[in-house]
């Protein structure tokens, strides 16, 4: 997967760039339009995200996801005693660069967390990020999901990575920058 700079460094080449470009940006004009559209119809019953220009359904979570995600949160309840930050856990939509999810588990640190508001239904880029990975989704028109294993949430510190196998939650993690205040957790959790 090539980095931003790569593709920036390559596109300077491009002796018809202004025209790319002008495409680029209608492209993306549209993206914004489907966005807000998504937007207005999303209701607090419906799961949904908006990846990169497609909506994606959720069907219902296995077992197996569930467990996970409720072992998450409770143990996401340490920073609520220790007044750190705010836990959102599965409806919170997170609205990042170009992307809108719904991940599993998201905290964002008490500075950020008190300027939330009641009536907040879309929140910023969080500074963790825990996602139980289920077998692969596809998107409204037929595409895969991004994965985000290869494709971190533009701006957000620290994705968390949880595969329910086994009884058994292998966790992976990826920081980029690395935090100077957070370890990156691997390891088990047993149920």
């Amino acid at each position: 997967m090539l980095d931003n700079n790569s593709i920036e460094d390559s596109l300077w080449n491009v002796p018809s760039l202004p025209l790319l470009l002008d495409r680029i940006h209608h492209r993306l004009d549209d993206e914004r339009l489907k966005r807000s559209e998504f937007r207005s119809w999303l209701t607090e019953d419906t799961k949904a995200e908006f990846i990169n220009g497609s909506v994606l359904m959720h069907s219902p979570a296995a077992d197996d996801h569930n467990e996970a995600s409720g072992q998450l949160y409770r143990a996401s309840l340490y920073a609520d005693i220790n007044n750190l930050g705010k836990v959102r856990v599965e409806k919170a939509l997170v609205g990042m660069t170009r992307n809108d999810y719904e991940p599993d588990i998201a905290f964002w640190r008490k500075e950020v967390a008190d300027r939330f508001e009641p009536a907040m239904n879309v929140y910023p880029v969080p500074d963790l990020i825990v996602e139980v990975l289920s077998p692969a989704k596809k998107t409204s028109n037929g595409t895969q999901k991004p994965n985000m294993r290869t494709t971190p949430p533009t701006g957000c510190v620290n994705t968390g990575l949880l595969t329910p196998r086994n009884k058994r939650w292998n966790s992976t993690c990826f920081q980029k920058p690395p935090p100077k205040s957070m370890n990156c957790i691997k390891g088990h959790f047993d149920r």
